[in-house]
Order: C-alpha cells, then structure tokens, then sequence
C-alpha cells in the first residue's frame, strides 16, 4: 500500500485478533473491528499525515463486521465506514448498519467494504438464495 502512494484503505475479512490488528495500526495508522475466533475483521488504514488530530468518533461491532471513524480532511468531518457484510441475506445487519449510519448525517460518509450482495441474484449468485431489497 505504502508503494502506491494510499492515503486510505479499507481491509475487510482480516481474520486478526485485536493485538495483530494493533500491530498493524502502529505501524499505518488507523482503526479496526478485530475478528472474532479469526473470523471476520475490518481495518481502516489512514496514511499518519491524515492523522494529525485525533477522530472525534470512533466505533466498531463487536462481531468484526465494520468500522467507523471521525476524521477531519481538508477542515470537513468525514465519517468513514468499512464494512464486511455477513454472506447469508441478513436483514438485521443491514437495518443496524443503517441505524449506525444514520446517526451521523449530515456529515460527508465515505462507506467502502464488501457487502456481500450481488448485483443481479440471478446471474450473480451459485446458490439459490433470496436477495435482499434495501
């Protein structure tokens, strides 16, 4: 990442304990969700310039499913959000992620990760699973 020049990254499905993600953070910077039982996981990877003042929020699941951070860039908050949604068509993730969401407008939300969903369920999808409608 630091050879291509990333200010910001968004990891999902890091499979780290909260000590290996702390590792990682020190030596980037950033925020995590640390996986349970080695599952799951999410980083939010900041170049240490973009850390200058602390975030004024910061927030995580405790499955390891997303993360959030306040952070100010160029004198304007910004919520960044990384999410990694369960595979199965979870209703109650995708309604709490909102309710999360939600509570910050109308700050600028930078929302990244893998969601999980595929475009068309049809053609997207192995299985015959029913698509969520958001």
């Amino acid at each position: 990442l630091k050879h291509e020049k990333t200010d910001i990254a968004f990891l999902q499905e890091t499979h780290l304990a909260a000590h290996e993600a702390e590792k990682l953070i020190k030596i980037w910077g950033g925020y995590y969700s640390a996986a349970l039982q080695k599952k799951n996981g999410t980083i939010i990877l900041l170049k240490k310039s973009l850390l200058s003042s602390a975030p004024t929020a910061y927030h995580a699941d405790s499955a390891g499913r997303w993360c959030s951070c306040i952070i100010l860039l160029q004198q304007q908050n910004f919520l960044l959000t990384n999410v990694y949604a369960p595979t199965s068509d979870d209703l109650e993730f995708f309604n709490s992620l909102a309710a999360h969401l939600h509570q910050f407008t109308p700050q600028s939300i930078l929302l990244g990760g893998d969601f999980n969903l595929p475009l068309n369920p049809i053609t997207d999808r192995s299985s015959t699973c029913r698509a969520v409608k958001l």
